[in-house]
């Protein structure tokens, strides 16, 4: 199920790194506690969907609405109309209104900027790898694991590209991040990127039900996305792999956003490199889309 990557390493202050239950079977968590986004997010603890805290939920929506409760009310209705093929034949589209795409896009990237680059979470936590357009799988993947917020979820990339409703995909995630920016999570993949994206099929998709300047709008948007997390300071996330020239994960943090991928260098490397446990230090990538 999980096409990205997340390493058990010995973080500073851990002596034995492990694996936790809620991240390496990715539907198979607790549900004990809720996660919070650790020092450098935007906040430093917000137990959005917790019963004892229906106050703080109400205050986390609000503000990633950008204050406005009618905005909220729109992200809703966004949700409730993206979950009517529920249960229907798979293939069958959900045809959203291009200023409601727009919205996702624009208030997603401002919950993207207030966090940090390196998202600092805590389990339970549940990690899904590459959706790639399949927007039924996604669906599939909420009805078993639990739907936002009765779950918690960090997505590794790839949403849009070779499967046919990359739009619908990509725009339930957004509106989930916006509704739930404290519990939702979604990491960026070599394939939220313009020049990979123009080839392998969100670009048509976007020119072919809307437009090619709404292709842009998503591109803004994921030139702000996080691209690695740490969850409990024990387990490393990325699309890709680790890189030669991360020395201390500062760096990452220190990546200035919004950005494109460059062709080398640690983001570009976060987003591509590929492990292999029969090579031991480093070495070239097979070449793949």
């Amino acid at each position: 199920m999980v096409n990205g990557t997340f390493w058990a390493c010995a973080l500073p202050g851990q002596r034995h790194p492990r694996i936790l239950g809620a991240a390496s079977e990715s539907f198979e968590a607790e549900r004990a506690r809720t996660p919070r986004v650790r020092a450098g997010a935007a906040t430093a603890c917000c137990p959005a969907f917790h019963p004892r805290y229906p106050t703080l939920m109400s205050t986390a929506t609000t503000n990633a609405a950008g204050g406005s409760v009618e905005g909220m009310s729109e992200v809703d209705g966004i949700i409730e109309k993206l979950l009517t093929v529920r249960g229907a034949r798979p293939g069958k589209p959900v045809q959203l209104l291009e200023s409601e795409i727009r919205m996702l896009c624009n208030k997603s990237k401002d919950v993207f900027m207030e966090q940090s680059m390196l998202l600092e979470l805590e389990a339970p936590i549940k990690i899904c790898g590459d959706i790639h357009g399949q927007y039924y799988d996604l669906l599939r993947l909420f009805e078993y694991g639990g739907f936002p917020p009765n779950a918690n979820y960090l997505f590794l990339g790839d949403y849009v590209d070779r499967g046919k409703q990359s739009l619908e995909t990509i725009c339930l995630l957004l509106a989930y991040k916006i509704k739930y920016p404290e519990n939702f999570f979604i990491l960026r993949g070599n394939h939220e990127c313009a020049s990979i994206n123009r080839i392998y099929g969100f670009y048509d998709e976007c020119k072919r039900r809307y437009n090619i300047k709404l292709w842009k709008t998503f591109t803004d948007c994921f030139n702000c996305l996080p691209i690695a997390a740490v969850i409990d300071e024990k387990i490393f996330c990325m699309h890709g792999g680790l890189s030669p020239e991360l020395t201390s994960l500062e760096e990452i943090k220190d990546i200035m956003r919004p950005t494109d991928v460059p062709d080398t260098g640690l983001l570009c490397d976060l987003l591509w490199a590929d492990p292999d446990k029969d090579i031991m230090g480093w070495g070239d990538n097979d070449p793949r889309p």
